[in-house]
């Protein structure tokens, strides 16, 4: 299979730059991928309790009283499991339909230029997030962080970005 080289010429080489260029600066057209891909991050984090990003979020055993409590409502049918940082099947979840759902009142997302702002307005997200403050029972609250992402997963969002830079087409 032959190699083939094209020499565009220096005025469709400066064209092709500063087109470049303008999508160095302007992550606005692949926006809908970005975002597709940092729910389905999210996603993944939370059915992984953490290993996803490389990180395993603690079970109940330092918040027994409240671990006692999600038994008991998952026993009488109230919540569909254990999970964590889930109230899965309640009425009142909001921290995991917040950062996965797009419409939902509480979902952040925005992006201007190359500026991306992503998360949650659930007040209560950084505590888990950072580990701070105390649960109904006063058992403190594990850090299980949420706001994360692996290298792994930093290396995909930097080549699905490239992929725009350099050929101006979105990744799907």
């Amino acid at each position: 299979m032959p190699i083939e080289l094209k020499f565009l010429g220096v005025g469709q080489t400066l064209a092709q730059l500063r087109e470049m260029q303008d999508r160095l600066t302007n992550w606005e057209p692949i926006g809908k991928d970005i975002h597709a891909h940092l729910i389905f991050r999210q996603k993944q984090l939370f059915k992984s309790e953490g290993r996803s990003e490389g990180i395993t979020w603690p079970d109940y055993g330092g918040e027994p009283r409240y671990g006692a409590l999600k038994q008991a409502l998952v026993d009488q049918g109230k919540l569909q499991g254990m999970d964590r940082l889930r109230f899965k099947g309640g009425p009142r979840e909001r921290l995991y339909p917040s950062l996965t759902q797009q419409k939902h009142p509480e979902h952040v997302w925005s992006i201007k230029g190359t500026q991306i702002r992503f998360g949650t307005k659930v007040p209560y997200a950084f505590k888990h997030d950072e580990g701070a403050g105390y649960n109904m029972f006063g058992e403190a609250i594990p850090q299980r962080r949420i706001a994360v992402l692996s290298d792994r997963n930093v290396e995909r969002l930097r080549q699905l970005i490239a992929v725009w830079i350099v050929r101006g087409k979105r990744s799907r």
